[in-house]
């Protein structure tokens, strides 16, 4: 059964068109645009102007990929997380979408970020019986346990840090004193989570895997189960900490338009791997879109009310 899963995220959105036969899945297209939708979210509470326009235009490039893949647009399972929770704007602009493209997008819950985030990162995922995974998102990052046979969401936490919102707090001046405060108000709930291997998932951590390997462009087959130690994430972070956009962009030209947020994504994967003690890190390059393929469809208990 072909299908088409789209992945409305805080910073980036993802287009995935799968062959999925029970649990398992062939790629057949994949793509991504970058357009910061949780841009400023924290002091606007709305999505900014030209976020929405980047972001209208991405879907009704990717509305023509699909109907080339010979499906149907409205037949798109297409799931938005933290910053349309907390954008005011955000039914208004999916309302747009769905008369004028023809997506019905459904925003989830943190519940069901860290359930498909982790059911398409444990597709490659052989020989363990659970699995600690972390996905960096603009807005938020979740930590999921899993038991992996049979697949099941032990605990998860979602927290209100990510690339993008960390990238603001830098802007702002309030990096410190934010960083401080996630720490003092989550750390009981993240230190549920420790362990010495970490499988991440998403932009961010597939970003950092790729420039750690000194890549020009993003080779995905490079990318995809690449591990590497948390002291050389640590030495990524100290060499490259004070890079502005145009420093990121001119040594990895693959990042584009996510040249603005790495930064502050490698902030996030700096913090939070040391509050989780994490000696090794692995890299999927599944993620949500994958999970919500898999389960052809989005479970009701997931939908965010």
């Amino acid at each position: 059964m072909k299908i088409a899963s789209i992945d409305i995220g805080s910073n980036s959105i993802l287009l995935l068109i799968a062959e999925v036969e029970g649990s398992s899945l062939k790629i057949i297209h994949r793509d991504q645009n970058v357009t910061a939708l949780g841009r400023d979210l924290d002091k606007s509470k709305v999505f900014h102007p030209q976020s929405i326009q980047d972001s209208f235009e991405a879907l009704s490039n990717y509305s023509r990929t699909i109907k080339d893949h010979g499906l149907k647009v409205e037949d798109t399972i297409v799931t938005a997380t933290e910053a349309s929770r907390v954008a005011v704007n955000s039914k208004d602009f999916f309302s747009k979408i769905k008369d004028e493209i023809g997506f019905d997008i459904t925003t989830i819950s943190g519940a069901g970020e860290a359930h498909y985030s982790a059911k398409g990162a444990c597709l490659d995922v052989k020989d363990q019986d659970e699995v600690i995974i972390m996905d960096i998102g603009g807005a938020s990052t979740e930590l999921v346990k899993i038991k992996t046979n049979p697949f099941n969401v032990e605990s998860f936490v979602s927290l209100p840090i990510g690339s993008v919102r960390v990238t603001n707090w830098i802007e702002e001046g309030i990096l410190n004193e934010s960083l401080d405060s996630i720490k003092s108000n989550f750390i009981d709930k993240i230190t549920e989570f420790r362990t010495s291997s970490l499988l991440c998932v998403a932009g961010t951590m597939t970003s950092i895997a790729n420039m750690h390997q000194e890549l020009k462009v993003f080779e995905e087959e490079k990318v995809h189960n690449y591990k590497f130690s948390k002291k050389q994430l640590d030495t990524i972070a100290h060499d490259l900490i004070e890079y502005k956009e145009d420093d990121f962009l001119e040594r990895y030209p693959f990042l584009g338009k996510r040249a603005k947020a790495i930064g502050g994504g490698l902030r996030v994967a700096k913090f939070l791997t040391t509050l989780l003690g994490v000696d090794e890190i692995v890299v999927s390059t599944y993620g949500l879109m994958f999970g919500t393929a898999l389960d052809k469809g989005i479970d009701d208990g997931f939908v965010f009310r």
